[in-house]
């Protein structure tokens, strides 16, 4: 239980670092390629979903397999203004919401991390496969943030 619930406290930290060497590089609206989100998209996205993941975790423990729907994420990063805001405030808001998330994890038994949902795409997780999953998504943007400090795109 102990690595998945480890893996899931880091990023935080490892977003952090990312933001600071793309601001610093000079790449925050840079897309790695065309068509593709900018930094600066990755990480108000991450903070996105991390308050949706806070209200998923809480509906898993108190409802019988709750139904998880997807966000429409290119609708929310239009409709809020994503190139508008602040990534900081961003990176700073999905870590705050993560550390709530750990902490929540870190209390429950084994049984508890046995409750599960129904997302709309994937099919039925438990809290843990879920948690897994979220680690896998922040992994995936991570490289993405990455990529996007070595690009020459402009």
């Amino acid at each position: 239980m102990s690595d998945f619930i480890a893996a899931f406290a880091a990023s935080p930290a490892r977003l952090t670092s990312l933001l600071e060497r793309v601001v610093e590089a000079g790449k925050l609206d840079v897309p790695r390629s065309e068509g593709k989100w900018t930094p600066r998209f990755i990480v108000h996205h991450l903070a996105d979903v991390e308050v949706l993941h806070s209200m998923r975790f809480p509906a898993m423990l108190t409802q019988d397999k709750p139904t998880i729907v997807p966000i429409q994420q290119d609708a929310l990063a239009a409709l809020t203004e994503y190139p508008k805001r602040d990534p900081m405030i961003s990176a700073l808001a999905y870590g705050a919401m993560r550390t709530r998330n750990v902490e929540l994890l870190r209390s429950l038994s084994s049984v508890q991390l046995e409750h599960s949902a129904v997302h709309s795409k994937y099919g039925e997780f438990t809290m843990t496969a879920w948690a897994e999953f979220v680690i896998k998504h922040d992994v995936s943007h991570f490289a993405q943030l990455e990529e996007s400090l070595n690009t020459i795109f402009s």
